[in-house]
Parts: structure tokens; C-alpha cells; sequence
């Protein structure tokens, strides 16, 4: 259900900030923004953990802020996944859809799971 429900806040985001960051950040359409959403929850689950213990040195020197970049990362790696159909304009774009993603599921998942 969590994965379900990941899927979900992660496809509504990725058209939120479409629609709001129109000019650094390209969704073609809600089929398109559906297909990241589960490509971008399928990474996060299975390339995730692995980049995190890989950098567990760096994200202990951080206080664990170094897990933005990862997430930054997993959006890339769906960036190029995905194609011309699903485009940011720079890494500093990625970077701050990955934090607003982060700071927006843990609300909505803190919500949903602790209710």
C-alpha cells in the first residue's frame, strides 16, 4: 500500500511542479508524469538504498543532508530514463524539485501513515 500510495504523491507532485515550473521543468503529459512517478518509486526502492550505503560516509559528515543530492540523483537517472518526455532544464532545477519532493512526502506520508 505504501508503494502504492508513493506512487501516487510522487505523480501529483511531478504535475504540480510541471504546471508551476513550466519554463526549467517539462512533463509532456499526465501519462507521461504517471510512467516517472512509477519509474521514480521503482529507483527509489531498488538504487536508493544502495547509493546511500555508498555515500553513508559522506551522509554522516552532513547530518544527512548529502540524501538531497541522492534524491537529486534518482531524479536525473529518471530524467534520462524517461527521454525527451520528461526534462529539467539544469541540475540546480532537479535539486530543488528533489527538495520540495522531500520536504512534500514527508508531510503527506507523516499524515497518512501516522493518522
Amino acid at each position: 500500500m505504501r508503494f502504492i500510495s508513493r506512487i501516487v504523491v510522487n505523480f501529483v507532485l511531478f504535475v504540480a511542479f510541471a504546471g508551476l515550473f513550466q519554463d526549467i521543468f517539462y512533463v509532456e503529459n499526465w501519462k507521461i508524469a504517471l510512467g516517472a512517478a512509477v519509474l521514480f518509486s521503482i529507483l527509489e526502492t531498488l538504487v536508493k538504498p544502495i547509493l546511500s550505503l555508498l555515500f553513508l560516509p559522506i551522509n554522516i559528515l552532513t547530518f544527512g543532508i548529502f540524501n538531497l543530492f541522492i534524491n537529486a540523483i534518482m531524479l536525473e537517472l529518471t530524467s534520462y530514463l524517461m527521454g525527451s518526455s520528461f526534462q529539467f532544464s539544469s541540475f540546480g532545477t532537479i535539486f530543488v524539485v528533489s527538495l520540495l519532493m522531500s520536504l512534500f512526502n514527508y508531510v503527506i506520508t507523516t499524515s497518512l501513515w501516522h493518522n
